[in-house]
């Protein structure tokens, strides 16, 4: 079914009001116009003010011979009368809706200049902001300046999709070669069974680190995922997570202490949380030096429950700083490149910590450490 123009909606509308309060008009103007001539009848006549020459009672032979020939002329003016107003009307009518038509017109020109730019829009031309009409109306400028800002966002978004798109391939690209590579060097000729053990582990380690970056990116996007939350002990939590690590805080000889007695527990979902403060925890580690320590700690600050998550390690300088939970972001140093990772640790952390309506913010000075804060409202 065609629908109806919005010009023509309105035109519609219009016309159908100037005729109910034309009509209206007329017909009351009519009717009073009727009565005081009727009045100016009977005052001729030198009749009662209370005879009415219209009523059905009043017979020919009642009515005087000069108030029959008066009667007849007001009879004949009111015709005229009712006809000059009926025409009126229609003409006030038709005049009011063809102004209707052409205000209406000329208020949604730049909704339809805006509507015919919207349609040429392409993927490429998410960056261009669209121009605002001249004369435009307040709620049109509105519009304009909702819909450029709706733009910028989706553009921000596709290149930001486009750039995670790129960095998933890049990480995925690698550990891809290297075992393509491998097998094709295992199917070369014969090896030593050392040399095959060798070419194995690496083929192994690849597909570890593969299997790594796929599973981490299904944790970063199950965000539509329901999950139940409940109290969690703090200090038992991150004992768990101590234990599970301690190989690592081992081999590197670091400290780990936990007091959590300033705010002991929190509402949430004990898996989601297990995972993001163990990363922050393993990175802590990773990052750390020999002989360091990591600190773990919360409390209530401005009726807001904090919880601190601090190492002695290489720390980030300042401009790697906003950038360190992008996926796949990691900071270009020495250690860096001796630690193996998949780089969404931290942006795992990040969409953990905000689907439960909690912050994370960092502070870092390298050479001192770093120190990551967990903040949510009471």
């Amino acid at each position: 079914m065609h629908k109806k123009s919005l010009c023509f909606q309105i035109t519609l509308a219009t016309a159908l009001i100037l005729f109910l309060c034309s009509a209206a008009l007329t017909f009351f103007s009519v009717y009073q116009a009727g009565m005081q001539l009727s009045a100016v009848v009977v005052k001729m006549a030198e009749l009662p003010s209370s005879v009415n020459i219209d009523s059905p009672e009043m017979t020919g032979s009642d009515i005087p011979a000069p108030l029959i020939t008066n009667a007849s002329i007001v009879s004949e003016a009111k015709m005229q009368f009712n006809l000059a107003g009926i025409a009126a009307m229609l003409l006030i009518t038709a005049f009011g809706t063809g102004l209707a038509y052409v205000a209406a017109k000329k208020a949604l020109t730049p909704i339809r200049t805006f509507s015919h730019t919207v349609s040429t829009i392409t993927e490429n031309d998410l960056d261009i902001p669209i121009q605002e009409h001249a004369g435009s109306s307040s709620e049109t400028e509105l519009l304009y300046r909702s819909f450029n800002t709706m733009m910028e966002r989706l553009n921000r978004s596709f290149s930001m999709q486009k750039n995670f798109s790129a960095k998933v391939a890049h990480e995925l690209k690698n550990p891809l070669a290297t075992i393509i590579a491998n097998a094709q060097v295992a199917k070369l000729g014969p090896l030593s069974a050392e040399e095959y053990l060798q070419t194995l582990d690496a083929i192994e380690r690849n597909a570890k680190r593969l299997q790594l970056i796929i599973e981490n990116l299904f944790h970063l996007y199950d965000g539509q995922i329901e999950f139940e939350c409940k109290h969690i002990q703090l200090d038992e939590m991150f004992s768990n997570i101590l234990e599970e690590i301690s190989p690592k805080l081992q081999e590197q000889n670091i400290t780990a202490t936990v007091d959590c007695t300033g705010f002991p527990s929190v509402m949430g979902n004990y898996d989601l949380l297990y995972r993001a403060f163990y990363n922050l925890i393993e990175n802590a580690i990773k990052y750390n030096i020999k002989n360091g320590e990591i600190h773990i700690t919360s409390e209530i600050d401005s009726n807001r429950g904090k919880i601190i998550v601090s190492d002695t390690g290489c720390g980030i300088s300042a401009e790697h700083l906003p950038q360190i939970f992008d996926p796949f972001y990691r900071v270009n140093t020495s250690r860096s490149h001796k630690t193996a990772g998949s780089g969404l640790g931290l942006s795992i952390v990040k969409s953990i910590i905000e689907r439960h309506g909690w912050s994370i913010s960092v502070s870092s000075e390298v050479g001192r450490g770093t120190l990551f804060t967990i903040s949510q409202f009471q």
